[in-house]
């Protein structure tokens, strides 16, 4: 960077491009925070209405991000949701969810050789940044 005009420009570019960066990382770091709020709050929200009920908290790439049975260090989180479902009636009731966003829908399924009562929610994609599916087992 030299002090003639064009040095100043490529000074002036160099500037902007830091600091371009720097608040992208920034906006990046605060968008995973909003994620993990967003994912925090849904799964206590659900525990404190459905104490009793398992509940499974899916992101937007049917990631299982919770099980209320295993923890947040369960067998499940991390897994794909619908690699989990082996029972018919509890895939049509998620793919109904998944058709009908925003809208619960119940119906008895069998998820790990138990019988429940599931209700599941789709969340339509513009109302949330990380979590996509809500379900709750009842036993």
């Amino acid at each position: 960077e030299s002090d003639d005009p064009f040095g100043q420009i490529h000074a002036a570019v160099n500037s902007l491009i830091l600091k371009f960066k720097a608040e992208l990382q920034a906006a990046q770091g605060q968008d995973a925070n909003r994620g993990q709020h967003e994912h925090d709050m849904a799964h206590r929200l659900l525990r404190s209405f459905l104490p009793d009920a398992r509940i499974l908290v899916a992101d937007q790439d049917n990631r299982v991000l919770s099980d209320s049975e295993s923890g947040s260090g369960g067998a499940y989180v991390g897994k794909h949701l619908l690699d989990l479902i082996t029972d018919t009636n509890f895939a049509n009731l998620v793919s109904t969810a998944f058709q009908s966003e925003g809208q619960l829908v119940r119906g008895p399924v069998t998820f790990e050789s138990k019988a429940y009562q599931a209700a599941v929610l789709s969340l339509p994609s513009h109302q949330t940044q990380v979590v996509k599916t809500l379900i709750a087992l009842y036993p």
